[in-house]
């Protein structure tokens, strides 16, 4: 994944096709804890959100850390 930030409110990610195996247990415990609490439809769609809130947590600390 690369994730390039071009000012503070622009920002591009490219996320290439990529498998990676994990243990059946890891995805269950992800499906259970994050995945159907928060009723995403898809594992897809709670590591998007993941990766949203990972960039808005780093755009917080760039500008706290400016002021």
């Amino acid at each position: 994944m690369r994730i390039n930030l071009t000012s503070e409110t622009r920002g591009s990610i490219e996320i290439a096709q990529t498998t990676v195996r994990l243990p059946r247990k890891l995805l269950e415990a992800f499906d259970r804890g994050y995945v159907v609490p928060n009723m995403f439809r898809s594992r897809n769609q709670a590591f998007e959100a993941l990766v949203r809130q990972a960039l808005e947590e780093q755009r917080k600390k760039r500008s706290f850390s400016e002021a």
